[in-house]
């Protein structure tokens, strides 16, 4: 096995590890979403959130 072969499939298998466990926060159902949706000011504030975090990583 090559040292690149290695890497890949360690990273995968690490990344694997990882999914069934969730690391932050609380799941939560979709239902409980439905119930209050958000308002306009609340959806602006999320969009500038994600478009602040997309420009910050590249």
């Amino acid at each position: 096995m090559k040292r690149r072969d290695f890497v890949q499939l360690a990273g995968l298998g690490l990344g694997g590890l990882a999914l069934p466990f969730p690391m932050m926060g609380n799941p939560v159902s979709i239902e409980a979403l439905l119930e209050m949706p958000l308002t306009v000011v609340q959806k602006k504030q999320l969009a500038d959130v994600a478009l602040n975090t997309a420009k910050s990583a590249g």
